[in-house]
């Protein structure tokens, strides 16, 4: 234990952008609310760099690592999202996000826990069912020891361009983690879902 603290403590050292602020300007929360969770639920989570342009999303106690979605302001340049004159992308990462898992959600008793590849559709279906975040479309090795220890069936929700692959990475998760695996395709990410036609998809998978 005493060597997973101290290299929690390394990677903390760079887990936030220099100029982190918990003032986020009315255009990026205007971007976050849409997705139909209140401030009240982010408050705790989110802050901003202005010098990248980016919301930036805390994840963990400490917290663990943050992600940051790159939300300019109209007719304003971020010199510091800016390299080589490309286009910044659109999300960012502070520290290492594939090597501590994080659950959102409670999942003592579930019935069922599911994967998704981004932070706010993490947020959003946790207030239904314990989600995992993928932070991509890759299920990272540090997801099986955490998957093996809950013991409960998993729903691997991925976008409409995943669809080819997803058989194949639900036959070898099964195998790693001994539990039942399926998955869910939609058009939409599961962030622009109702919280009804969440509960309906998934009681499908049930």
């Amino acid at each position: 234990m005493g060597e997973q603290k101290q290299e929690r403590e390394r990677i903390n050292a760079a887990v936030l952008p220099t100029d982190f602020s918990r003032e986020v300007p009315s255009h990026a929360l205007k971007w976050l609310l849409q997705y139909g969770l209140p401030f009240s639920h982010w408050r705790p989570f989110i802050g901003w760099s202005e010098k990248d342009c980016r919301l930036v999303i805390t994840v963990g106690n400490g917290p663990d690592f943050s992600i940051g979605r790159y939300i300019p302001t109209e007719g304003r340049s971020c010199f510091g999202s800016l390299q080589h004159g490309k286009t910044p992308r659109k999300w960012f990462v502070w520290g290492e996000c594939h090597r501590f898992p994080h659950i959102f959600g409670d999942y003592t008793n579930s019935k069922q826990i599911v994967l998704v590849e981004d932070v706010i559709s993490a947020h959003k279906l946790s207030l239904v069912v314990p989600t995992l975040c993928l932070f991509g479309t890759t299920i990272f090795s540090a997801c099986i020891p955490v998957l093996r220890h809950i013991r409960c069936p998993v729903v691997l929700w991925l976008d409409k361009d995943q669809e080819g692959t997803l058989q194949k990475k639900c036959q070898r998760l099964q195998v790693l983690t001994n539990c039942n695996v399926s998955y869910l395709v939609t058009d939409r990410d599961p962030k622009e879902q109702s919280f009804e036609k969440i509960k309906e998809l998934l009681d499908e998978t049930v």
